[in-house]
C-alpha cells in the first residue's frame, strides 16, 4: 500500500519505565495502613521516649569527665515545654575554651591556605573549590566573631550541645510522619516499612549522644574558633545524610508496578 512503512521483520522490545509515584494506584486501604503504622510508631515512642532521654543522660554523664568537659553532675534531665507539652530532655553545661595566640594564628593561616588553594585549582575541580571556599568563609566568620562579638555572642559550646540534644529529641518524633509521607506511599510490605522507621529511630537514638560527646571533645581540644564550623557542618547535616541513606536503601526494595 502507498505510504505504508516497511516492516523490518524484527520484534520491538518495549521496556516499562518506572514512573515514580504516578505508577502506583492509591487506595483507601493504603491510607488506612499508613495511619495505623504512624499511630503505632508514635505510641511506641510515647512509651520509650523518657527511657531514651534517661539513657542519653547516663551515657553523657559517664563520658563527661573523661572527655574533659566537666563533672558528671553537669549532665542532667530537665523538663521543657515543647509543642505545648512538657517533655523530659537532657541538658548539659560546659566551659567554652578560648583560643590561645598560636591557635588564632593557625586559624588565620588555615583560612588563607584554603582560599589560596581554591583559587589555584582548575575549574574541573569545581565541587572541591566550593567546599574549600565554604570552609574558608566559615573560618573567617569564626575569627570575626571571636575578635568583635565574643562578649555578646550566644554561640557557646553549651548552647550548641543543647541544641544538638533538642534536634535529636525532635527528630525522633518527626521521623515516623516523614516516612509516612515519602516512603509508605510505595508498595512495600508493612514489615519493611516498620523496619525502615525503626532503623531510622535506632540510628538517631544511638548517634545523638555520641555526636554530642564527639563535638564537645573536638571543641574542648581546639578552641571556640571551632564552634561555628562545627555548628554549621556537624549538627543537622550528618543526620540528613544518614537518614537519606536509610531511606534510599529501603526505597530500593520497592518493586516497579506490573
Amino acid at each position: 500500500m502507498p505510504g505504508k512503512l516497511p516492516q523490518s521483520g524484527r520484534k520491538t522490545n518495549v521496556s516499562i519505565q518506572h514512573r515514580g509515584v504516578r505508577s502506583y494506584a492509591w487506595t483507601w486501604q493504603l491510607l488506612l495502613q499508613i495511619v495505623l503504622l504512624l499511630a503505632l510508631q508514635w505510641l511506641l515512642l510515647t512509651a520509650v521516649f523518657d527511657a531514651i532521654q534517661t539513657g542519653w543522660q547516663q551515657l553523657l554523664a559517664w563520658a563527661w569527665p573523661g572527655l574533659g568537659l566537666g563533672e558528671a553532675s553537669q549532665v542532667r534531665l530537665t523538663t521543657q515545654s515543647l509543642w505545648g507539652l512538657d517533655w523530659l530532655l537532657v541538658e548539659v553545661t560546659t566551659e567554652t575554651p578560648l583560643p590561645e595566640l598560636w591557635q588564632w594564628w593557625l586559624s588565620v593561616a588555615t583560612v588563607v591556605l584554603l582560599t589560596v588553594v581554591s583559587l589555584v585549582l582548575t575549574r574541573e575541580r569545581l565541587p572541591l573549590i566550593y567546599l574549600l571556599r565554604a570552609l574558608a568563609v566559615l573560618g573567617f566568620i569564626s575569627l570575626m566573631l571571636y575578635e568583635f562579638f565574643t562578649s555578646v555572642s550566644s554561640l557557646t559550646l553549651t548552647h550548641m550541645l543543647n541544641d544538638l540534644l533538642k534536634i535529636g529529641a525532635v527528630l525522633l518524633w518527626l521521623l515516623p510522619p516523614l516516612h509516612a509521607l515519602v516512603l509508605y506511599i510505595f508498595p512495600l510490605p508493612a514489615g519493611v516499612k516498620i523496619a525502615a522507621t525503626l532503623t531510622a529511630l535506632l540510628f538517631t537514638a544511638v548517634s545523638v549522644p555520641l555526636q554530642v560527646g564527639a563535638i564537645g571533645w573536638l571543641v574542648q581540644q581546639t578552641s571556640s574558633l571551632m564552634l561555628l564550623p562545627a555548628y554549621m557542618l556537624c549538627t543537622f547535616l550528618p543526620h540528613i545524610a544518614a537518614q537519606l541513606g536509610i531511606y534510599g536503601y529501603f526505597m530500593s526494595l520497592s518493586k516497579a508496578p506490573d
